[in-house]
């Protein structure tokens, strides 16, 4: 069997005019597909999504448009312990998120979200929020830094005045 040229079929020209109904996006937005419905009844629809947004609405199904979040970058911090370095005692999560059919405006805006990766109840923070919540973490690193300074030298080896039983405790040997 030999390759078979088909002849060129001649489609008539469909004019695609643009919808009257489609607003202008909002500055910084972007028009991505969305999957919407329940299983067996999915249809895909366009919605306006910010460009900070990492979700891949396509893939992340929601019944209905309302259902829509959009989250971007943000970051987490694991608080281990010494017993089992290998599970986190405490967490936190912080978010950029925006809820576009929110009743309440400011959930509407992009804003920081903190988790605390436990508790079903999340931190919706204003901007003025989110600047005290940075600053008082700021000054909590300095006073981890400092309460590790005195660990370290409580702790140090080195102390001339250190009794030798002691230092050879420490290094596993007898006294």
């Amino acid at each position: 069997m030999g390759n078979t040229v088909l002849p060129p079929v001649n489609l008539p020209s469909i004019p695609v005019q643009p919808s009257p109904n489609v607003s202008p996006l909002p500055t910084g937005s972007r028009l991505v597909p969305a999957s919407i419905g329940r299983p067996g009844r999915v249809q895909t629809v366009y919605i306006s999504c910010p460009v900070w947004c990492h979700v891949d609405h396509a893939e992340v199904r929601e019944v209905a448009v309302e259902d829509v979040t959009h989250y971007g970058p943000g970051g987490g911090i694991q608080v281990p312990d010494m017993g089992d370095d290998s599970t986190a005692v405490l967490e936190w999560y912080v978010n950029l998120m925006a809820d576009p059919v929110a009743s309440d405006p400011r959930m509407r805006a992009a804003h920081l979200v903190v988790a605390d990766g436990a508790s079903a109840n999340d931190a919706h923070l204003t901007n003025e929020q989110a600047e005290e919540l940075a600053n008082e973490l700021e000054r909590l690193a300095a006073d981890i830094r400092s309460s590790l300074q005195i660990c370290r030298a409580s702790n140090d080896d080195s102390d001339p005045d250190m009794d030798e039983a002691l230092r050879r405790v420490r290094k596993g040997r007898s006294a």
